[in-house]
C-alpha cells in the first residue's frame, strides 16, 4: 500500500451508514428536548379566570352578559346531568352576570348567581325560574361558542 492510497477498514475515513428512517410519530431528529420550566421557590401557579362580554343578538338589542369561559369540568357535567338543581347551580356560577335585563313586567331581573330559599329551605335561583327559555338557551349557545374559541384558534394558528 502506497502513502496516497487510503484504506476505509483501517483508517476509517469511509462515513457511518445512514441511520434507519424514524417512526412517522417520533420528534424530529434536532428537536430540543422539552425542558419542564418550574415556577420560582415559594411561587404558586394559579389558574386564571377568563370571563367575556357577550351581547345577545339583534332579538335582543342592548342585552349583554358575562360569561367565565374556562370553568372547571365538574360545571360542564353539572349542566350535562340532568338534575334540575345541579345545572341551576353550575349555570349560576358560569353566567356571571348580566347588564341589567327586566322582565316582562319591567323589573330587573335577579343576577344568575342570585338565591335565595323556598319553603322547603332549599337554595333555588330566581334569575332561570324567571329568564324566558329563549333567552337561556341562547346563553348556553353563546357560553359554548365562547369555551371554544382559544382552542380553534390554537388549532387553527397550526400551534397544536
Amino acid at each position: 500500500m502506497t502513502g496516497t492510497a487510503l484504506d476505509s477498514r483501517v483508517n476509517g475515513f469511509a462515513p457511518p451508514p445512514e441511520p434507519p428512517p424514524l417512526p412517522s410519530w417520533a420528534p424530529p431528529q434536532d428537536a430540543p428536548l422539552p425542558v419542564p420550566v418550574m415556577p420560582a421557590a415559594g411561587y404558586v401557579l394559579t389558574m386564571p379566570r377568563r370571563e367575556v362580554e357577550v351581547s345577545i343578538g339583534p332579538e335582543y338589542p342592548g342585552f349583554s352578559a358575562r360569561l367565565w369561559v374556562n370553568y372547571p369540568r365538574r360545571l360542564q357535567e353539572d349542566m350535562r346531568s340532568g338534575d334540575n338543581d345541579r345545572m341551576s347551580a353550575a349555570l349560576a356560577r358560569i353566567i356571571v352576570s348580566h347588564n341589567g335585563w327586566p322582565d316582562d313586567d319591567g323589573n330587573v331581573l335577579p343576577q344568575p348567581g342570585a338565591t335565595v330559599l323556598d319553603e322547603d329551605g332549599r337554595t333555588v335561583y330566581p334569575f332561570w325560574r324567571a329568564v324566558p327559555d329563549e333567552l337561556a338557551a341562547s346563553l348556553i349557545t353563546l357560553l359554548d361558542e365562547e369555551s371554544r374559541r382559544l382552542p380553534n384558534s390554537i388549532r387553527a394558528r397550526g400551534l397544536r
